[in-house]
């Protein structure tokens, strides 16, 4: 199979085959010969590939352009192919054959490069193989190119011939792609490594902080665009439940939101109890996807990929009731925050104000509000968010425009 390299050739060929790149090449089987006209990888990269191209099997090369460059020039000579500057060839589907046909029609230039040449080549590889800084900006090899491209017009007066210099080049290329090979290799190993690295990290046991209950999870920092809602219990609100059961009914009926409430909470037989109406997602059953999409959800075991998983869907607002009783919000990021607390006395100790928290039963006059204690609480679900709509509109209210819904 004969392909021809270039970038600006649009006529169709019968015999041969247009790619843009000479990584297009590797789409194609029991590949001979290799025509060389304009290309998109860079000169060095250029070099590297017509190296392995003749290590997997490729016999011919031709090299056709009207302005060719000198370190193509060189690989091409080095892996004893034909340099030609005349492009008319392209135009004539019959001339390109006979040139491939006749072998014994190498054109060879008197083209004529310093044995220094070699040296700078080389030097940027060793460099590379060092890992040196100044080899990983594209700036780097542009000027190695045009040192190379200076070097060759200078010595071209000369009389050097190219021969030596094109066998030299190869071996630096083929060293050169030898080098890549192994440090991708070695990339592709370590990647490897870090995502087993952070799937252990993910999976491992979580630390216990007072005794055997209170569980501490990293935050997870949430920077999508939907609207989330933190409240996060200091100490046991009486009534928080059925007010952010009540609240999430407010946003999806009356707001018409799209909205997911998540309760956090510690491990233990007896808390989950407490949850034992609602989804929940547990070390053993994080992996089940499906779970991820019910409306109201409690968790148990929030590390950064379930918390990622859950305010990953499509809605419009978050509820997060954070109930592990630590140190630090188990959601930050683009999240608006408020605090539960049983009383006054826990404003002191949290070291919190008293109009950033909520409040139960004790009507708290300087607070963000307090939930009311609903007199005959009705045990028929709906009953009980109506009662709450009546007598809590003024707080459903406030929570709208804190985290910024509007109807």
């Amino acid at each position: 199979m004969r392909i021809i390299v270039s970038n600006t050739l649009t006529r169709e060929y019968s015999k041969f085959t247009v790619v843009r790149s000479f990584d297009k090449v590797h789409e194609y089987s029991n590949v001979d010969t290799l025509v060389i006209h304009e290309f998109d990888e860079s000169d060095f990269n250029a070099g590297i590939f017509i190296s392995k191209f003749r290590n997997e099997g490729i016999s011919r090369f031709i090299y056709i352009s009207a302005n060719p460059i000198t370190t193509v020039k060189m690989v091409v000579q080095g892996v004893s192919g034909v340099i030609l500057t005349d492009e008319f060839y392209f135009e004539d589907e019959e001339e390109l054959s006979s040139i491939i046909e006749d072998t014994a029609l190498v054109v060879t230039e008197e083209t004529s490069i310093a044995n220094v040449s070699v040296q700078i080549v080389k030097d940027f590889i060793y460099s590379f193989a060092r890992g040196e800084a100044r080899t990983q900006t594209p700036a780097y090899l542009e000027q190695v190119n045009q040192a190379v491209n200076e070097l060759a017009t200078l010595t071209k007066e000369q009389g050097y011939q190219i021969t030596s210099m094109g066998k030299s080049a190869i071996e630096v290329f083929e060293k050169a792609s030898n080098i890549i090979k192994s440090i991708n290799d070695q990339r592709k190993v370590l990647e490897q490594q870090l995502v087993e690295l952070e799937t252990v990290q993910n999976n491992a046991p979580t630390k216990p902080v007072f005794g055997n209950n209170i569980l501490m999870f990293p935050s997870f920092k949430y920077m999508n665009n939907a609207k989330v809602l933190v409240i996060r219990e200091l100490s046991p609100c009486k009534y928080l439940t059925s007010f952010a059961l009540a609240y999430t009914h407010h946003l999806h009926y009356e707001m018409n939101k799209r909205v997911k409430l998540i309760f956090v909470h510690q491990r233990g037989t007896g808390v989950a109890l407490k949850y034992a109406d609602y989804t929940s997602i547990t070390q053993e059953s994080m992996g089940l996807l499906s779970l991820y999409d019910n409306e109201i959800i409690a968790t148990n075991n929030p590390k950064k990929d379930v918390m990622k998983e859950l305010l990953n869907r499509q809605n419009d607002v978050y509820i997060v009731v954070d109930r592990l009783y630590g140190n630090q919000d188990i959601v930050t990021g683009k999240v608006e925050r408020i605090f539960a607390v049983s009383g006054r006395s826990d404003l002191k100790r949290y070291k919190v104000k008293s109009e950033d928290c909520i409040f139960s039963i004790v009507s708290q006059q300087d607070s963000f509000f307090t939930i009311p204690t609903i007199k005959s609480y009705p045990t028929e679900v709906d009953s009980r968010f109506a009662g709450y709509s009546k007598i809590c509109s003024s707080m459903y209210d406030k929570l709208d425009a804190k985290i910024g819904v509007v109807k």
